[in-house]
């Protein structure tokens, strides 16, 4: 993954601001995905790891997904494989704050579209 990352903000099960911070307490999720493809279109592929913190930044949990696409495919299209597997792996809706951290400016601008 490269370092200049944008994150996008998902709204947990209870509406709040975004980029609003965790609760006294509470844990939360950081995602940190990443696509590309060698050409565009090309063979590509994605990664993606999932953290799990408790209220003082400890990481409790560690999940890494990754995948590749055996047909031509496109980098943006790899970009939001990336983050859509890293957010149906999380398996069910939560109310913990989740911190999208991706390289593609696509996918912070559409979740975060008023």
């Amino acid at each position: 993954m490269t370092n200049t990352t944008t994150p996008a903000i998902a709204e947990p099960t209870t509406p709040t601001t975004s980029g609003a911070q965790p609760h006294q307490g509470q844990t939360r999720i950081e995602i940190f995905s990443d696509g590309s493809c060698l050409g565009n279109p090309g063979l590509g592929g994605w990664g993606a790891i999932i953290l799990r913190k408790d209220a003082s930044g400890q990481i409790i949990k560690t999940l890494e997904r990754s995948g590749h696409e055996v047909n031509e495919t496109t980098n943006i299209r790899m970009e939001m494989t990336a983050a859509a597997c890293a957010l149906e792996s999380l398996g069910r809706v939560t109310a913990e704050p989740i911190t999208l951290y991706c390289d593609a400016n696509l996918i912070p601008n559409t979740m975060n579209r008023d």
